[in-house]
């Protein structure tokens, strides 16, 4: 006979993949402008972080979106972006969604 808490123990364990770091489906997602978007998207596609301890500056202008200076960088082995106008203290890249920004 097995113990429920050991059951549930086991059950916890192997859903800890469903919510991996890597997922889109965060109940607490940043809105960013599309650019932003597809600007860090790109870079974790194009520039994988090789390590959880990577730390570096992939990219860095100003956006006409936003009309602000972004920066595409990864931080702790995470794709980040900052954006003076749409997310000015960064997000992960999994932890974002685009949004149509009012450029006025």
């Amino acid at each position: 006979m097995r113990s429920p808490l050991l059951l549930t123990l086991a059950a916890a364990l192997s859903c800890t993949g469903c919510r991996s770091p890597e997922s889109h489906d965060s109940l607490d997602s940043v809105p960013v402008c599309q650019e932003c978007f597809d600007a860090v998207t790109a870079a974790h596609q194009q520039h994988p972080a090789t390590s959880a301890d990577e730390h570096r500056v992939i990219k860095e202008y100003t956006f006409p979106c936003c009309n602000a200076e972004m920066a595409v960088y990864i931080e702790g082995g995470i794709h980040m972006v900052r954006c003076g106008g749409c997310v000015k203290d960064g997000v992960a890249w999994n932890a974002c969604h685009p949004v149509e920004m009012n450029t006025k």
